[in-house]
C-alpha cells in the first residue's frame, strides 16, 4: 500500500514540475512576440519599404492575440499546479 502511495505522489510531484517548466516557457512569449514585431517593422521600413497601415494592424493585431493566449495559458497552468499542490496538501 505504502509503494502505491509513494508512486502516486512521484506521479504527482512529475506533473507539477512538468506544468511549472510549461509555466516558465510561456512567460517569454510576449517578449519574443513584441522582439519578432519591432525588428520585422524595422528591416522592413529599413530595406524594403515603409509598411502600410493595413498590414501593421494585421501584425499588432497577431502580436495581441499571442499575447493574450500566451496569458491564457499561464492562467490554465497555474490553477492546474494550484489544484494539484492543494490536492497534494489535503492527502497529507
Amino acid at each position: 500500500m505504502d509503494n502505491i502511495d509513494a508512486e502516486l505522489a512521484l506521479q504527482k510531484i512529475t506533473k507539477i514540475q512538468n506544468l511549472e517548466k510549461k509555466f516558465s516557457r510561456v512567460y517569454y512569449v510576449p517578449g519574443f512576440a513584441f522582439l519578432f514585431v519591432v525588428i520585422f517593422i524595422f528591416i522592413n521600413n529599413v530595406f524594403i519599404s515603409p509598411i502600410d497601415n493595413g498590414y501593421l494592424a494585421i501584425l499588432l493585431a497577431s502580436n495581441i492575440f499571442v499575447t493574450g493566449n500566451a496569458a491564457m495559458k499561464r492562467t490554465e497552468y497555474l490553477r492546474q499546479i494550484i489544484a494539484l499542490k492543494e490536492s497534494e496538501c489535503i492527502a497529507r
